[in-house]
């Protein structure tokens, strides 16, 4: 972004705010869920919110409100928990085990609705959609 020039910036912030471009998620990296911590999952999102609202805007239909974690090794239940926290609706992700991807495709269930406190409750929901078997582009 930094050796970008103004019109590039401009361009780019104009196709965000004309919803041709979606941030999503919008944090400085996409943590892992494996080895973070509460602390740096919410610094981490924070550093990149803070970035977005800086240098692209911050109305509220160009922040983040879509979760996007195509390559975490797992999921925990801290996703749905932090992230409906954070004011997303939604949250797409792939790395599951094959045999639970397998009964999420039978059943016809790879969007459902992940409750992730059972103390927060309905607060902790977030509409959950996994991509079934990567996130590449179609082969022809």
């Amino acid at each position: 972004w930094k050796d970008q020039g103004d019109k590039v910036k401009k361009d780019f912030i104009n196709l965000v705010k004309s919803k041709q471009i979606e941030i999503l998620m919008g944090g400085w990296v996409s943590s892992d869920e494996a080895s973070v911590t509460y602390m740096q999952s919410v610094n981490q999102m924070c550093e990149g919110h803070k970035w977005v609202m800086e240098n692209i805007g911050n109305d509220k239909e160009i922040m983040p409100s879509i979760g996007w974690q195509i390559d975490p090794f797992g999921l925990s239940r801290v996703t749905p928990s932090l992230f409906s926290q954070m004011c997303f609706d939604g949250h797409v992700a792939w790395r599951i085990s094959e045999p639970e991807m397998r009964e999420y495709m039978s059943n016809q269930t790879v969007e459902f609705i992940w409750r992730g406190s059972p103390t927060l409750g309905k607060s902790s929901e977030l509409l959950m959609h996994l991509l079934p078997w990567g996130y590449e582009s179609p082969k022809e």
